[in-house]
């Protein structure tokens, strides 16, 4: 969970060994638009993970073990 870090815009994650990203892990990043979780292990995404997310602009999945991805709550902006 990255709640200490509110005002957090650009998280890169990038080749790490991430396998699992519960629904409540960025809860508190409102700020977040930029968010590179590529080249890890993940396999699972908990639906609603990136619910509170209303900035976000990018996300890469790119080279995970994903078989599927639970429907995504991204908001768009105008």
């Amino acid at each position: 969970s990255f709640r200490v870090l509110s005002s957090l815009i650009e998280l890169n994650l990038a080749g790490n060994i991430i396998s699992k990203i519960e629904a409540n892990s960025f809860t508190s990043n409102q700020r977040l638009t930029i968010m590179d979780l590529s080249t890890n292990k993940l396999e699972v995404i908990e639906s609603g993970t990136f619910r509170s997310q209303p900035k976000q602009t990018s996300l890469n999945l790119n080279q995970n073990g994903l078989t599927k991805i639970p429907a995504v709550e991204i908001y768009c902006s105008k």
